[in-house]
C-alpha cells in the first residue's frame, strides 16, 4: 500500500484559501455585510486554527453562518471547539428538544442502513412516532418541505443527488465519514440499541400504512424499504422482549402479514412483484433468525412441521 504524506503547511494554506472563498462567496456571510475586523478574526481563528482538519474548518463556518448577529458570531469565535469530537458533541447537544428523538433515530438509520435513505424515506422516519403517545405513522407528521430534514441534524447530514440509470434521486447521507466514526462511539448508537429503534420504526410504519397494492409504494415512500429492512435488524433487537412481542404481533396479524409479504418476500429478494404469503409465519421467523419470535409462535401452536418457501 502506497501512502502520500501530505505537508500540513500546504493543507493549512488550502484551508485558509477555502475559508477566504467561503467568506467572499457564501450568501450567509456576504449578505450580513460583516465588519473587516470580524472577517479577519474568522480568517485567523478558523483558517489558522484548523491544524490540517478541513472538516473542522467546514463545520465551524457552517456554525458561524447560522449566527444571526455580529455579537453571536463573536461569542461563537471565542468558544470554538477544540477538535472534531467536541464539534460533533456540540452539534448533538444543540439539536432542539422538539427534534431530538426524531433526529437521533434518523441518525441511527443512517449509521446502520445498508443503502442510503432517500429524502422521501427520511421524511417518513420522522413522521413515525415510536417514543411518545400517540404512537404510529401520521401523514400530517410529514415535513411540508422535505429539505427541512436538515434542520433536525444541522451539519451532520447532507442531501445528495444521485443518478441511477435515468432517474435522479435525492438521498440523505451523513455529512462526512468522521460523523459515523463519532456516532459509533456513543452508547445510543451501538448495534443493539439502533436495531431496536429501526425495527420498531419499520414495523410501526408497516402497521399503519393502508392502501391498495398498486399505489402503496407511491403513496408511502418507505413501504418497500421498511418491508425489506426490518428483518435485517430484528434479530439483533431480540434482546428486547418488547421487540419479540411486537414482531410476533406483526406476523400474527393477518393484515400486516399480508401487507408485508405483498411488499417483499424475504426468500425471494429478487422478485419486484411479490404476491401473497408463500409460507407460514413460523417459516419467515426462522428464515430471519428470529429465535424469540419463532419460540413464541411455536408456543402459540404454530405447526413446526409445516412446509414453506
Amino acid at each position: 500500500l502506497n501512502c502520500v504524506q501530505l505537508d500540513k503547511n500546504v493543507v493549512n494554506g488550502d484551508i485558509r484559501s477555502y475559508v477566504e472563498a467561503t467568506l467572499e462567496q457564501k450568501p450567509d456571510f456576504v449578505d450580513k455585510k460583516l465588519s473587516p475586523s470580524i472577517l479577519e478574526e474568522i480568517r485567523d481563528k478558523i483558517g489558522d486554527g484548523a491544524d490540517g482538519m478541513f472538516r473542522w474548518a467546514a463545520c465551524q463556518l457552517e456554525s458561524l453562518a447560522r449566527c444571526l448577529s455580529p455579537k453571536a458570531m463573536k461569542e461563537a469565535l471565542r468558544a470554538l471547539p477544540r477538535d472534531l469530537n467536541e464539534t460533533y458533541y456540540r452539534m448533538l447537544k444543540n439539536i432542539p428538544a422538539e427534534y431530538k428523538s426524531s433526529a437521533i433515530r434518523l441518525l441511527q438509520f443512517l449509521v446502520y442502513t445498508k443503502r442510503p435513505l432517500t429524502l422521501a424515506e427520511a421524511v417518513e422516519v420522522i413522521a413515525t412516532e415510536i417514543d411518545q403517545e400517540p404512537r404510529g405513522f401520521d401523514v400530517d407528521g410529514r415535513l411540508s418541505l422535505k429539505a427541512d430534514v436538515l434542520r433536525y441534524c444541522p451539519s451532520l447530514v447532507i442531501i445528495a443527488k444521485v443518478t441511477n440509470y435515468t432517474e435522479t434521486v435525492e438521498e440523505l447521507h451523513l455529512a462526512h465519514f468522521s460523523v459515523k466514526e463519532y456516532l459509533l462511539e456513543q452508547a445510543q448508537f451501538d448495534l443493539e440499541s439502533a436495531s431496536i429503534v429501526i425495527t420498531r420504526t419499520c414495523l410501526t410504519y408497516l402497521g399503519d400504512i393502508e392502501n391498495n397494492c398498486s399505489t402503496i409504494k407511491s403513496d408511502f415512500p418507505m413501504a418497500r424499504y421498511a418491508a425489506k429492512s426490518w428483518m435485517d435488524y430484528a434479530a439483533s433487537a431480540e434482546t428486547s422482549e418488547e421487540i419479540v412481542r411486537i414482531t410476533v404481533s406483526f406476523l400474527r396479524n393477518e393484515t400486516t402479514f399480508q401487507r408485508w409479504c405483498r411488499l417483499y418476500q424475504a426468500d425471494r429478494a429478487w422478485d419486484r412483484t411479490p404476491g401473497p404469503p408463500r409460507a407460514p409465519r413460523l417459516y419467515y421467523a426462522c428464515l430471519g433468525g428470529l429465535a424469540g419470535a419463532a419460540r413464541d409462535l411455536a408456543i402459540e401452536g404454530a405447526d413446526v412441521n409445516a412446509q414453506g418457501g
